[in-house]
């Protein structure tokens, strides 16, 4: 996503992403269309909201990362939801950072 902004290319913007560890696995929270407001803070629309989704979705399993979306469902689903899949990531004994390389 940082070649979008045109002052990395794309595959300097995966060495960048490389050079740091993080989990493996990235919570996505999908544009959620019932609470989605148009506001001074959100000044897009929801189907930029939508569009952006969906290149930072492609852009994250591009670099090797493991997406769980987190469903649309009351806080306290939400959360089981997050607690859940890192229980699970932690007995599949998934690396500690992506391990991403260019």
């Amino acid at each position: 996503m940082l070649n979008e902004a045109g002052s990395l290319s794309r595959e300097q913007s995966k060495e960048l992403a490389a050079s740091y560890g993080f989990h493996p696995v990235v919570y996505m929270l999908p544009p959620w269309p019932e609470i989605y407001v148009h506001d001074t803070e959100r000044d897009h629309s929801f189907e930029h909201a939508v569009r952006v989704y969906g290149k930072l979705s492609d852009w994250y399993r591009e670099l090797g990362y493991l997406l769980s979306e987190v469903p649309f469902a009351p806080v306290d689903t939400r959360a089981n939801h997050v607690l859940g899949t890192l229980a699970e990531a932690a007995k599949m004994k998934l690396p500690e950072s992506t391990g991403m390389s260019a």
